[in-house]
């Protein structure tokens, strides 16, 4: 979203504050049931077993949401020496990297070893776990960099009056 779409919902916002209001803590709480449930589906994975596994395909089935949805299916071997098939996401950026007959690194999880993640992707998406709640840290973007505080800062503290 551009600054000027930015500024106009500012603005209606401003006009409609009780329905800015609303839509506000919406999403907001939208936004932290998300971060809960991703928490809850990589605890899992907390104490999971590292493995290398063999990359069988990559599929990039992107079809144009956000993120991408880009696959990765994996055969891997447990410490019991059984094998495993399954498929989980990658970054759409592996998609060069990563070649089919390839060892990948993973994360078994430990109650289910027919389920595993991509050893990058649990670094990444790692939760928080905060009086037995596990959930992933919200990020929020800061504000432009045209921002006249932001322009203030780099120039001596002037905000242009």
């Amino acid at each position: 979203m551009n600054s000027r779409g930015l500024a106009k919902i500012t603005e209606w916002a401003k006009q409609n504050p009780l329905i800015g209001g609303i839509l506000f803590v919406i999403v907001g709480v939208l936004m932290s049931v998300s971060a809960v449930n991703k928490g809850k589906k990589y605890s899992a994975f907390i104490d999971g077993t590292p493995v290398t596994g063999t990359v069988l395909k990559i599929e990039d089935a992107n079809d144009g949401g956000i993120p991408p949805d880009v696959q990765l299916e994996a055969r891997w071997k447990t410490t019991d020496g059984k094998s495993h098939t399954g498929r989980m996401k990658i970054f759409k950026e592996e998609l060069e990297t990563l070649k089919e007959g390839e060892d990948v690194d993973l994360v078994v999880d430990k109650g289910d070893p027919s389920q595993a993640m991509k050893a990058s992707i649990y670094a990444n998406d790692k939760p928080v776990v905060l009086f037995g709640i596990a959930a992933t840290p919200l990020v929020f973007a800061g504000a432009n960099s045209r921002s006249k505080c932001n322009t203030a800062s780099r120039n001596g503290g002037d905000l242009g009056h």
